[in-house]
This record gives C-alpha cells, sequence and structure tokens, in this order.
C-alpha cells in the first residue's frame, strides 16, 4: 500500500495531534530547490540535462537497459573503445534551472549499476565541478575542479546513489561552453541512471534539545528470561527485585505504550530510537501496528536504529549479499518508517536514520551507503545515515566518519566498568567526546553525543563474557544518578550539534544489559542477587529502586516549565503555548494528547522572568509568570482557561437617530464603544460597520473603528449593522442594528414676503386678502404670510402688514424680512419664499 494512503487513516486520527510544531526544527524553511535528469533513450529532464553527447571522444554515451535481474532500468552507458572509438570517460551535466544554478552549496547525487563485472576490479566515479573561484573556460583547475570523495562500484549487482557535497559551486557554463559539472567514468563502462542536483536546505535555529533513547519493543512475557548464557534480565535477579513499574510487560500493549509515550514526552525524551531487524519481524510489527497507529505517536518522534549485528549474525563483512539485503530493508523503512507523521527529519526534508556497530563494518562500506541511499531514493526520499562511530576508547577514524552524514556511539560502556569518577574512565570519555565531535565536524558530519546510564549483562552473559559492571554510581559514595548526571547533563547537552542537537541515550528499556532509564519499581538498594554467591552479578555494586528519577533528571536538564493546559471540560490537547519577553515572541509550544505542555530549555536564559501564554479555540487566553531555574523544571504550572463568553454589540447614534438635512446634507456618529467581549472588557474585539439598507449613500467612513461617521444626502431610513468579534473562536460574534431617520430639509422662510417676490410692500398683503376673501390663487408659502407670528394666515397678519410698512409698526415676527432661514411651522411652504 503506498505510504500516502497507509498513513491517511492515522493522520486523521492524529488531526487534534499535530503537535510537530512543538518539537520542529524547521518553522518558517525555504525548501530546497532541486533539479534531475533521468537517463534512457528519451531523456526525462527538470532544469538538468546530459550535454557533449555528440562529442565521440569525451562525453559520447548511448541508451542502454542496465540491472540485476527484476530491476533493469533504461539508463545511458558510455561508450569504450571497442565501439571504434576512444574511451568516452566522461557524462557532462548543465543546470538550466536559476535557483539551482547560483547556488554555491549544493548535494549532486548520481544512481549507477554496480555490475558485478566491477567486483574484478573496482571502479570508482569521480565528481568533476566548476567552482565559484573559476574565471571562464580557460581557468582549467577551477572550471574542472575535482571532488575529493570518490562514487565507488564493486559488483554488488545493485543500483546504488552516491552523494557529492559541494561547498563552494560557480555553475556559469564554463565546462567546454556546455556544461556545469561532469562525471569521470575512467576507463569503465557505466550504466548511469538519474542525476540530481539540489541546493542544500536551509538551516535554521532548533526550538529544543532532542532527547532520543533507544527503544526495544521486542518484549514478550518469555522474553524476560531471555538467555544468552545465563536466564534474565538484572534487574529481576537482585534481592529483592526490581521489576519495571509496568511488570514484566508485552511490547504489543496499547496500554504499555500509552504509558511511555506519556512519560516521554512529558520528561523531555522526545525522540524515540526504534530497534529494528528486519521487514516482518516482531519488532517491526509492533512499531507498525502498535506504536505508529497509538494516538498518542504525535506527542514525540521517532528514529530507528537499523541493527546490523543482529540482522546478519554478527558478520559485518559488507558483502554483496548483505548489501543487497540492507538495501531491501531500507526500502521497507522508506514505506513504512520514513513517512509516518513523526518520523524525525533533518531540515524537515531527511529521515534520520541511525546503522548499529558500523566502526566494525568491513568490506565495501561505501557500496552499503550508496545502497542506502539509493533504497531510499526510489521511494522518492533522500535520507541522513548515521553511523556507530562513537566507541570512546578508540580514536576517533576520520575516513570512516567521512561515510556518514552524522555519528553516534551506542556503546557507551564499551568493557570499562567500575566507578567512572574514580578509574579515570570519565576523563577519557569526555576528552575522546570531544575527538569525535571535532573528527566529525572536520569530516562535514554531525555529531550526536552518546551516553548510558550504567550497565550490567552480567544477568545474561556472566559465564561467557564475564563483562565488569559499570556502577550507577560515579563514585562509591555517589548517588544512584551521579554516573549520568555527569555523562548526560555535563557532557552530552554541552556538546550538542548546533543545528540538530540530537543526544543518543542507551537506553531506554534495555533491561538485560541494565541500562535502561524506564521506571523501576521497589524501594532502597541492594548489593545482593539471587546467584549462588549472592553477589555474581552486581559485583558488589550498590542498585538502587530509582522509580522515576532518570526521567526527572531528563526533566529538569532540559525543560524550564512544565504542567497542564486545563479548561471547562479537562486537560485541552494541542492548546498553543507562547513564551514572551520584552522583545517579542521566543518560541510556541503544543500541549500533549494529555494536556500537558513543556517549555525547552535551550532558548531560555537561566534565572530571567517570561510570560507564558496560553490558548485555545473558543477558551480564553491566559497569561502566567515564569522565571526559568537554572536546576531544576518549574513543574505542576498548570494553566486554566475559561469558556469564552460570545460579545455583545450595542450601538448608540449621536447625536440622535433622526436627523434633517441642512443644506443638502446631514451626518452623525455611529458608537459601538459600549460593546464588550462577554468576559468584562474589550480585549481583542474587532469591529466590522456596514450599511444594511436604506437609500444610496450613507457609507460608513471608518468601517473597522469602534466608532464611525456617516454623513447622509438622500432623506430615509437608513439602517446599519455592526459586527464584533472577540476571536476567540468562529461563532463568538455578535451583531446589532441601527436605523437613523433622514428627514428632507426644512423650506427657507422669510417672513412678510407673503407672495414670494423677494420684496416686503403693500403687494404682500394685498395677496394675501385676495387669498382670503377673493378667491385669489394661494401664497406658495403661507409661513411668510404669517407676518405676526400667530401659527394663522388671516386677516389679522394683513393688518400687522400694513401697519408695520405706514404706520410704524412692529416688524413681522421671526424670521422677518428679509432674514431668510428654516422652519417648521403647520401651515406648509410649498416653495422657499427666500433664495
Amino acid at each position: 500500500m503506498p505510504p500516502e494512503r497507509r498513513w491517511s487513516a492515522l493522520t486523521a486520527s492524529l488531526a487534534v495531534l499535530a503537535l510537530l510544531a512543538h518539537l520542529g526544527l524547521l518553522a518558517g524553511r525555504a525548501p530546497a530547490a532541486s533539479v534531475s535528469v533521468d537517463l534512457g533513450a528519451t531523456d526525462q529532464r527538470q532544469g538538468l540535462s546530459n550535454t557533449q553527447r555528440g562529442q565521440s571522444t569525451d562525453g559520447e554515451n548511448d541508451p542502454a537497459t542496465c540491472g540485476p535481474p527484476g530491476e533493469t532500468r533504461g539508463s545511458r552507458v558510455n561508450r569504450g573503445a571497442a565501439d571504434d572509438d576512444v574511451a568516452d570517460a566522461y557524462a557532462y551535466f548543465l543546470v538550466t534551472d536559476p535557483a539551482v544554478k547560483g547556488a554555491r552549496s549544493l548535494w549532486i547525487s548520481a544512481t549507477a549499476n554496480d555490475d558485478p563485472a566491477f567486483a574484478a576490479g573496482p571502479v570508482e566515479v569521480r565528481l568533476h565541478y566548476t567552482n565559484a573561484a573559476s574565471s571562464g573556460p580557460g581557468d582549467i583547475p577551477d572550471t574542472f575542479a575535482p571532488h575529493a570523495g570518490a562514487f565507488r562500484l564493486a559488483g554488488s549487482g545493485t543500483w546504488l546513489r552516491h552523494t557529492w557535497k559541494v561547498a563552494d559551486a560557480g555553475f556559469r557554463t564554463f565546462m567546454q561552453g556546455t556544461s556545469d559539472f561532469r562525471l569521470d567514468l575512467g576507463s569503465a563502462r557505466v550504466c548511469l541512471d538519474r542525476v540530481e542536483v539540489r541546493t542544500e536546505p536551509e538551516s535554521v535555529e532548533p526550538e529544543e534539545h532532542l532527547i532520543g533513547a533507544h527503544y526495544y519493543p521486542w518484549y514478550t512475557f518469555g522474553r524476560w528470561s531471555y538467555t544468552e548464557c545465563v536466564a534474565g534480565a538484572l534487574r529481576l535477579e537482585l534481592d529483592p527485585p526490581q521489576p519495571p513499574v509496568l511488570g514484566r510487560y508485552d511490547s504489543s500493549s496499547p496500554q504499555v505504550v500509552d504509558q511511555h509515550l506519556r512519560w516521554c514526552a512529558e520528561h523531555g525524551v522526545n525522540v524515540l530510537i526504534l530497534e529494528f531487524i528486519a521487514p516482518g519481524s516482531r519488532e517491526d510489527q509492533v512499531c507498525r501496528d502498535v506504536i505508529f497507529r497509538h494516538p498518542r505517536s504525535g506527542d514525540v518522534r521517532f528514529s530507528v536504529l537499523y541493527d546490523w549485528a543482529i540482522r546478519f549474525g554478527n558478520g559485518f563483512e559488507a558483502t554483496p549479499e548483505r548489501i543487497a539485503t540492507a538495501r531491501a530493508d531500507f526500502r521497507h523503512l522508506a514505506r513504512e518508517y520514513f513517512a509516518h507523521p513523526s518520523y524525525l527529519k533533518v531540515r524537515g526534508e531527511l529521515p534520520l536514520a541511525m546503522i548499529y556497530v558500523t566502526r566494525a563494518l568491513s568490506g565495501n562500506v561505501a557500496g552499503l551507503s550508496d545502497a542506502l541511499r539509493e533504497a531510499c531514493a526510489s521511494e522518492g526520499l533522500d535520507v541522513f545515515l548515521v553511523g556507530d562511530e562513537l566507541f570512546f576508547p578508540s580514536p576517533p577514524d576520520s575516513a570512516k566518519i567521512r561515510r556518514w552524514d552524522g555519528i553516534f556511539g551506542y556503546d557507551a560502556y564499551a568493557g570499562r566498568g567500575g566507578h567512572w569518577g574514580e578509574n579515570g574512565t570519565l576523563d577519557l570519555f569526555r576528552s575522546r567526546t570531544d575527538a569525535y565531535r571535532d573528527a566529525a565536524r572536520a569530516a562535514g558530519a554531525r555529531f550526536f553525543p552518546s551516553c548510558a546510564p550504567g550497565f550490567n549483562d552480567r544477568a545474561i552473559r556472566r559465564t561467557c563474557a564475564n563483562n565488569p559492571a559499570l556502577s550507577r554510581q560515579l563514585t562509591s559514595s555517589g548517588d544512584g544518578l551521579s554516573h549520568f548526571r555527569a555523562v548526560f547533563k555535563d557532557i552530552a547537552l554541552s556538546r550538542l550539534d548546533e543545528e540538530v542537537p540530537l543526544v543518543s541515550i542507551t537506553s531506554f528499556n534495555e533491561w538485560h544489559e541494565d541500562t535502561q532509564i524506564e521506571p523501576a519499581s521497589g524501594s532502597g538498594s541492594t548489593a545482593k542477587d539471587r546467584s549462588a554467591s549472592g553477589s555474581q552479578y552486581t559485583q558488589g555494586f550498590a542498585h538502587e529502586s530509582y522509580g522515576t528519577r532518570f526521567l526527572e533528571l531528563i526533566r529538569d536538564a532540559t525543560i524550564a516549565a512544565t504542567g497542564k493546559v486545563l479548561g471547562p471540560g479537562g486537560p485541552i490537547a494541542g492548546a498553543t503555548v507562547r513564551v514572551l519577553e520584552a522583545g517579542g515572541e521566543v518560541l510556541v509550544r503544543r500541549s500533549f494528547s494529555t494536556g500537558v505542555y513543556t517549555v525547552p530549555r535551550l532558548r531560555l536564559r537561566p534565572g530571567a522572568s517570561y510570560r507564558l501564554e496560553a490558548s485555545a479555540p473558543g477558551l480564553l487566553p491566559v497569561t502566567t509568570a515564569l522565571t526559568v531555574d537554572p536546576a531544576r523544571a518549574r513543574t505542576g504550572l498548570d494553566i486554566s482557561l475559561a469558556a469564552n463568553r460570545p460579545p455583545t454589540a450595542r450601538i448608540a447614534v449621536r447625536p440622535s437617530s433622526e436627523v434633517r438635512l441642512e443644506g443638502g446634507s446631514a451626518s452623525v456618529t455611529l458608537d459601538g464603544s459600549a460593546s464588550d467581549d462577554g468576559d468584562g472588557g474589550t480585549q481583542g474585539l474587532t469591529y466590522f460597520w456596514q450599511k444594511a439598507g436604506g437609500p444610496a449613500g450613507g457609507e460608513p467612513e471608518s468601517p473597522t473603528a469602534p466608532s464611525t461617521r456617516v454623513t447622509f444626502a438622500a432623506a430615509g431610513i437608513h439602517v446599519y449593522r455592526l459586527a464584533v468579534d472577540d476571536g476567540q473562536a468562529a461563532s463568538s460574534a455578535d451583531t446589532a442594528e441601527a436605523a437613523v431617520t433622514v428627514r428632507p430639509g426644512l423650506p427657507r422662510v422669510s417672513r412678510g414676503d407673503c407672495n414670494g417676490d423677494r420684496a416686503q410692500d403693500v403687494s404682500d398683503a394685498i395677496a394675501l386678502l385676495a387669498f382670503l376673501f377673493a378667491g385669489g390663487a394661494r401664497p406658495p408659502c403661507l409661513e411668510a404670510c404669517d407676518s405676526n407670528g400667530d401659527d394663522a394666515a388671516d386677516i389679522s397678519d394683513a393688518v400687522h402688514l400694513l401697519a408695520h410698512l405706514f404706520l410704524g409698526g412692529p416688524p413681522s415676527a421671526s424670521p422677518a424680512f428679509p432674514a431668510c432661514e428654516p422652519y417648521a411651522g403647520s401651515l406648509g411652504c410649498a416653495q422657499a419664499s427666500c433664495g
């Protein structure tokens, strides 16, 4: 089943648990640009082409079908001397995509058939490229710059993929005027299937430590009595025993997986490195069917440890047969593991896979690395391979380190028992950790510091290996966590990789070798065991029943604060927790499926004060203070979110909801500032005004302000709607409506000008008397005829007017001629009596 279909149901079930952001290294990162060409009779070109085919003495190549039975591919092969031609040693390539062509840091990959014929004499394919210093085609050393790495073909009979990392590319088509790089195939005829060039993904600042613990999904009831030379697990053979808190559990139990995921996520163990032996094994089935499908699988990330030793029965030579098997295994991993949404990916693109005890491998190890890369590429993925090269009793081997993208050390014991703080081993471990880190940096590989809480395999190997026990006490007077405190907190955490700050802890639950940090039950401390002598297993070293104290040590060293985000219904999964300071946002976390959140220390300053703001849809955000304790996590910092009450929209119209046009216009202010967010204030409240009905015009001038002015030019009823939203949920909005009645403007009246001729004289009195007693025309504005202002138009007004004109009587009532003012009397005015 394709990965996208296989995980579709899982992805849906994890929608609420989309918590990768809280573990992510990659927010805001620009994706890598890439170009490729699939070679064959008809090339499939995507920003990259195979050039110089017409130059028979240099880059000529022909279509070919190559590969092992069942996996033949269309490809191209360079011509040899037998083709009535000189051997064509090169394949040339031209990048046409500007984003790739202009980049300095590039990864150039080539896939080739490792023909069994090459076993007689290995073939090395080398890269020549135009570097940034090249001044033109005549600058041969820089235009044809040789890369130090070689793609070695040794006859494995499989397709291999090799990647060269280039830091100083200068692709300006200087290579014979047609190409940017070429592959030197030497005198052999090599089938090339695909060539790719991609820019290096951008690096980003990490949000937190990546604390990886090796996890063994192999337990059944019988497995607890696992036998190599002797039966049993060390803690079960103590007197009294100190079994796991979960007892002799079955790894396929969803309840067991549930508790393991809870412990890890809530204590800062955020990467589980899953033991992988073979497709279809019990371990594989538990991972795919139980762990990956568990509802809490979004709370941590996963990687794999490919256990070469068990897979190949301690055969450490990289033979063609083993390479082919490993290649098939990695295709399975690419399909079934790397596509999981919680799988750990470097820079968001490269699934990280660890390989056990690579330091012991011999034979075609470079071919193995290339085969694993090709297997993943055939499934559409690049892979970040991490070799088990750190073995602190021995100095680093740069040639071996260079094979891998990163290195770690599974064996943080290396046969050095006793109290490391007293026998000098701690100093050696520290200095060699630094030496391997420096060697990895020089080789261009990532370095992942590694550590273990102790080691004692004498309950299963005493009679055949007689390995000394490594005490969990750093000194004979130290506590039972002192060794781990030194190697994890004091050494590993201070030597993290700057970009991928991953620590490898051996282990979470390898109880047979007593390297586990999984909580143990029991009480007190004992140096006694159930052997005949009573101390053959313990060698007299005290073994404490440590409970959850190793997890608490990890938590205190890597986490600044932890608690639950709570709502009215209990813990909230996926709540947002923002860490804030005066300068703005420091980081953002999400609460786990249990409602627990953690705030990592990596980007916080010891002793500094911050604010934590928790929020969730439909609930009110809450802010609380956090001061970072340098020594321990602030635990139990629960944040309770109250249910959000919806807001209430309120509208006031000022000065009045009824206005009259004056001079052709009128205006009001619509005031929504009395609205509230439903929770006692207006925090976060947004406003939106819109006209909901009425005559044209009168649109709100400030539609998103608490108050807005509206100007009218037309009479009528204008309706307005205000929507307020407190931003807490899609349903947390309210609306209110208000109507404004706009009346026409009042007529302009000049009292005493009854006939409307813009003058006050005897003709006005005659016009009124004719209307009243002689059947004359109705004056156009009776209000103007009301000379005495008694709200009537009658003979007394004519008398009042004539007395004013000829006898010195008082003038007309206001507005008296020649004044001209709006007036709303009861007599009416068909047209204004003045201009």
